[in-house]
């Protein structure tokens, strides 16, 4: 004898399931008509921006090989194979990639060199700049060693250089002149044979902005040389650089860029300035050019040894952290970092011992 369902129960349990489909509906369809685009609207932008990239982070087979083995990546693979793969214009290889600075030896402290490029250090002939330029020479590059009135330092430079086996030549250069700002790139070009893929703006100038009787001459000099110049300097060797492989920029900013120093309002305001530039130039011109500061406290003492100035620096030294490390050294140890740092760009490397915190 057969049996029939309740009619009213058949229809209870047909409502139940036709409420869960509303309801997953109603949950599920706005998050497919809201991320759906957004997705595609993210695909689009990182492929114009030249950032082709599997789903997974890490998941392509060339990152997991080089996981299990333990190494890094070698140059040739993140360029590509010998059938054009990787590499090309929606894979554009990383910025400073190449024969000069691609591979570290087994001390993990010098780069290893197999063709020169040409670095230009701006104020290369003296102090902190000088310590750069020998740097980047034992490292291998073609150093031209700018200067403005000091022609004997840089030669000095230069000639330390070449006695040491590297290459090098000192380039006059005017920080407020910028039809000689291009002439200094062209000369460079031609002295170094090569296009610069590495500036380093070194040079700056460091007056007191007088309270009483200000001098326009002064303050306009002040912000040509530590803000002007540079950036005008960096739109220019930009344009050469993304003509060719790319390349970096390495800007020697100021703690006082970013902490007012007493009677000198001009030098912190133009510190200040290359401060942004560097990070709104790191914006605008990345991929293939990365643009990243350093910052440094206490490294050098005054090159007079006494007066105001001396005292200024042993008193902030008194007040930082880390005073017993103070020597070039460190901000030398900053550039290498960023030689090789490809993620990094739009950064401000402080290099002060830990002054600004205190």
């Amino acid at each position: 004898m057969s049996t029939s369902r309740h009619p009213g129960a058949y229809s209870v349990r047909n409502l139940l399931k036709g409420f869960r489909l509303a309801f997953a509906v109603t949950l599920g369809l706005p998050f497919l008509i809201v991320l759906l685009p957004l997705w595609v609207i993210y695909v689009l932008n990182e492929r114009r921006n030249g950032r082709q990239r599997s789903f997974l982070p890490g998941s392509s087979p060339a990152s997991r090989t080089s996981r299990r083995s333990g190494e890094a990546a070698t140059p040739d693979s993140r360029r590509g194979n010998d059938k054009g793969e990787g590499a090309g214009p929606g894979h554009p290889s990383p910025p400073g990639t190449g024969t000069s600075i691609d591979r570290i030896d087994a001390g993990g402290l010098r780069t290893a060199v197999a063709t020169g490029r040409v670095a230009l250090v701006t104020g290369g002939g003296r102090r902190l700049g000088k310590e750069i330029s020998l740097e980047l020479a034992r490292l291998g590059f073609r150093v031209g060693v700018a200067y403005h009135r000091r022609q004997e330092s840089a030669a000095k430079v230069v000639e330390e250089i070449r006695l040491a086996g590297g290459e090098a030549r000192a380039l006059a250069l005017d920080l407020t002149n910028p039809a000689r700002l291009e002439s200094f790139l062209s000369e460079a070009e031609r002295q170094l044979d090569g296009v610069p893929t590495l500036l380093v703006n070194n040079a700056a100038l460091f007056h007191p902005t007088p309270l009483e009787n200000p001098s326009w001459e002064t303050l306009g000099e002040l912000l040509q040389v530590n803000l002007q110049g540079p950036l005008w300097l960096s739109l220019q060797a930009a344009q050469r650089m993304s003509r060719h492989d790319g390349g970096q920029i390495i800007n020697i900013c100021d703690l006082w860029g970013e902490r007012p120093l007493k009677g000198h309002a001009a030098y912190s305001a133009a510190k200040a300035g290359l401060i942004m530039a560097t990070r709104a130039l790191a914006r605008d011109l990345g991929p293939a050019i990365r643009v990243n500061g350093i910052a440094p406290g206490a490294v050098l003492p005054p090159e007079e040894g006494s007066g105001p100035e001396m005292e200024a620096y042993r008193s902030l030294l008194a007040r930082t952290p880390l005073a017993a490390e103070a020597t070039p050294e460190a901000v030398v140890q900053a550039v290498r970092y960023l030689l090789t740092a490809r993620f990094v760009t739009g950064e401000i490397l402080h290099v002060d011992g830990g002054r600004r915190w205190v």
